[in-house]
């Protein structure tokens, strides 16, 4: 049997991410538990399934909602354009629902809204 692994970086108040704050979770829901946000790398069909998963866990408020950051604009922009004038275009999400994400190139914007995410978590 093959078990997808990700990590998710939790970060306490006092400290930086390091791998001291690592957690290993290989259930979708598992990790969405523990994680202050998802990040979000260029990918496939698994990276999808997990982004699309998350997303409708937050939206359903099934989960506490996090910040999901999608890295590298010129891979997601095709995707946030269909979400933008397909799915909320056509009533299938609220436009508000795209406020969900954020997308960037930034390394230090990408600290900044995992940095902020827990923050109002209080972690």
């Amino acid at each position: 049997m093959r078990v997808s692994c990700w990590t998710a970086i939790t970060l306490s108040a006092s400290s930086s991410p390091s791998l001291s704050d690592t957690r290993i979770a290989s259930a979708p829901a598992a990790r969405s538990l523990i994680a202050n946000a998802f990040v979000v790398l260029p990918g496939g069909f698994g990276t999808l399934d997990e982004l699309f998963e998350a997303l409708v866990l937050i939206q359903t408020h099934k989960i506490r909602s996090f910040p999901v950051v999608m890295v590298g604009t010129a891979h997601w922009d095709g995707l946030i354009d269909w979400m933008r004038e397909r799915l909320a275009g056509e009533a299938m999400i609220s436009p508000r629902d795209l406020d969900l994400l954020r997308c960037t190139d930034d390394p230090d914007e990408v600290v900044a809204i995992v940095e902020s995410g827990a923050e109002r978590q209080g972690r």
